[in-house]
């Protein structure tokens, strides 16, 4: 019998490793697939239907017959949205759904996933569940600059949209009533961007154009000291976030001559990674920040809001926070600044209900998290 299922499955140019029967690849699509799935072995654990022609009509509506299946490559079809039976799969692990270039909608992808490959074209939706566990995404938005919005994962806002009562509860009050349009920073290519406030992961973060530390900030390092390190003090109310500025404004460097020349001209300004850890509770957050920015002698700022849960930081505890350095400091100079934020601080309704929400893992690992995006298109 064995031999018969191998010998079908290669007559209709479906490659199958018969050592191990534990993947599959799918070189051509027979017009009624459903009835070659009885060929497909229940042990099965990577299944490639790359490049296919396949639409969402051309699968059945149950895969349970593939209860082992961990890999799942789709990519390179005509897919428009998530497959239902895809989300039905129990165990799966990697998903990729790329180069659809059709593909508007992936809502609700198993969250059992540890990795997830997807592109949009323009206005694409996603929405992830609440408890969706870690997962690297590999994504790009083809036809539009920016990040996307990722229900649940990730949502990027423009500043003139955020409510007053969001931005006061970040502790991000000297933004309120700005106008924007004013301070709007140029990515590494001289376009004016529009001011975003992005939140992903527990955090908050935007770039603007501006040189002022808010006057509020309580512990401030220069450049030569990119760690800043303290205790939480004993405060009789609840721990809530935390706040972490960086200011780039226009350096000085030194000539082969041995001359200082102050760089008045344009540098690059961008954090490869924020690190904040809890020495006490041995847990800690790595961060990268989206975007690169030129700056000028107005300076570019970097705000963050860190939103933490109950007993993530307590009184006592001992934090550092360190930045990378791999930017170049002769052609800038940095202030970084932290602030504490507290329940006393926060209006019963503060407008971060939605994002507290969210799946966030302040105190946790967050490099099953990264996303990356393959580049501006």
């Amino acid at each position: 019998m064995r031999d018969d299922v191998e010998e079908t499955l290669n007559c209709n140019n479906i490659g199958m490793n018969s050592q191990t029967s534990s993947s599959a690849i799918v070189e051509a699509i027979p017009r009624a697939f459903e009835s070659y799935l009885v060929f497909l072995p229940s042990s099965l654990v990577c299944l490639s239907l790359a490049d296919n022609n396949l639409s969402n009509e051309s699968f059945p509506m149950d895969m349970s017959s593939l209860p082992m299946l961990k890999e799942l490559y789709l990519d390179g079809n005509r897919l428009v949205s998530l497959p239902n039976w895809v989300k039905s799969l129990s165990g799966i692990e990697i998903l990729s759904i790329s180069e659809n270039y059709g593909l508007e909608s992936l809502e609700h992808p198993p969250p059992t996933l540890k990795e997830l490959r997807f592109d949009f074209f323009r206005d694409g939706e996603a929405t992830f569940n609440r408890e969706m566990s870690p997962v690297l995404l590999k994504y790009g938005v083809l036809g539009v600059l920016g990040r996307g919005n990722f229900e649940g994962i990730l949502e990027e806002k423009d500043m003139r949209d955020v409510e007053e009562k969001v931005l006061r509860a970040l502790g991000w009050s000297h933004l309120v009533n700005l106008d924007f349009t004013k301070i709007q920073p140029r990515n590494n290519q001289g376009v004016k961007r529009r001011v975003k406030m992005v939140y992903e992961f527990g955090i908050f973060n935007t770039w603007y154009v501006g040189k002022e530390m808010p006057n509020w900030i309580s512990d401030r390092r220069w450049e030569g000291s990119s760690v800043i390190s303290f205790t939480i003090p004993s405060s009789p109310c609840n721990l809530r976030g935390l706040n972490f500025f960086c200011v780039f404004t226009s350096g000085e460097f030194i000539t082969n001559q041995g001359e200082n020349i102050t760089n008045e001209g344009e540098f690059l300004a961008y954090i490869s990674d924020i690190r904040i850890s809890n020495i006490t509770k041995m847990c800690s957050w790595i961060y990268h920040p989206p975007g690169r920015f030129e700056g000028n002698r107005e300076g570019i700022t970097f705000s963050s809001h860190w939103m933490f849960g109950k007993n993530e930081m307590e009184d006592g505890d001992e934090i550092t926070i360190s930045l990378s350095e791999d930017f170049d400091s002769n052609f800038c100079r940095w202030e970084c600044g932290v602030s504490l934020m507290y329940d006393e601080d926060e209006d019963e309704d503060d407008g971060l209900g939605y994002y507290k929400s969210w799946n966030h893992i302040i105190g946790g690992d967050l490099s099953p998290f990264q996303t990356t995006t393959p580049g501006e298109y």
